[in-house]
């Protein structure tokens, strides 16, 4: 084992003794994500998130990963982008979504490239946000 590894091991260990789980993950007192610790039953860590209204769950080997994924969910949740929190099968739901019906009260995101508006055409935008009235949850 390199000293890499026994370092990276130890601060493993130490950061799973002392941290308490679930981990919550707040931006601005709000809860956006939450690590839970591995388990007998699931020797994993996971990271649990909202995004378009569907409670997502992620599943990494070390706390130091599920702690960076969070970090970084719980940003791009905070600044709006549902899209970012999703993973691509998830992306491709929303847009297929988008395709089938866009409901009243529905807001999209789209992210175009800089430039003159006249060099837009169909398909040169990406979908960064989608959320229909019915994803919202109820608080």
């Amino acid at each position: 084992m390199s000293d890499t590894d026994s370092a990276q091991n130890a601060l493993e260990s130490e950061n799973e003794e002392t941290v308490k789980f679930p981990k919550k993950i707040k931006h601005r007192g709000k809860v956006l994500a939450k690590i839970y610790g591995k388990s007998k039953s699931y020797p994993f860590y996971r990271v649990s998130y909202y995004a378009a209204g569907t409670r997502r769950l992620l599943s990494f080997r070390t706390y130091s990963e599920a702690k960076t994924k969070a970090d970084n969910l719980v940003k791009d949740l905070a600044k709006g982008s549902q899209v970012a929190a999703l993973s691509a099968p998830q992306a491709r739901d929303a847009l297929a979504a988008l395709r089938e019906k866009y409901p009243a009260g529905t807001l999209a995101t789209l992210r175009v490239a800089d430039g003159p508006w006249r060099d837009l055409a169909p398909g040169s935008a990406e979908l960064v946000a989608f959320v229909r009235p019915r994803d919202l949850a109820v608080a």
